[in-house]
């Protein structure tokens, strides 16, 4: 885009009709900038909503629990939202590396032969009530 501007630009002969345009199209690449900044970080403090409120639901999981989520959206605003890292995010928010977490419908990479089944949790998500996430009883 930017490149296409500097060259439908350079053809313009006026000095100041392309320090006019120029300073148009800065303003309205800040303004767009700002926008996607602002819709990332609200999508960063609906993460964190959405972590301490597990915690909160669910303060001392078992051993080896895996967290299976149901209708959670893959974006916010626009925004990726736990596309990639949502077990990662549990095992921070919990501090233990014992924990799993997948969307439902996806499946857990198999690292070791279980001889017991694991214990799940399974969570809802919720966003038009005030609490985002609702403990699913399966």
């Amino acid at each position: 885009m930017a490149i296409f501007l500097a060259i439908a630009l350079s053809g313009v002969k006026l000095l100041w009709f392309r320090r006019v345009a120029l300073f148009g199209a800065l303003i309205l690449f800040s303004f767009a900038a700002f926008f996607n900044m602002d819709s990332w970080r609200s999508t960063s403090k609906l993460s964190q909503k959405l972590l301490k409120q597990i915690v909160k639901l669910e303060p001392s999981p078992p051993s080896n629990t895996v967290f299976i989520f149901h209708n959670m959206p893959t974006t916010v605003r626009g925004v990726f939202y736990f596309r990639v890292g949502l077990q990662e995010a549990i095992r921070m928010a919990y501090s233990r590396h014992d924990l799993g977490a997948i969307r439902a419908g996806e499946s857990l990479p198999v690292i070791a032969v279980q001889l017991e089944p694991l214990p799940v949790i399974h969570l809802e998500w919720n966003e038009d009530k005030t609490e985002l996430i609702e403990k699913n009883e399966e």
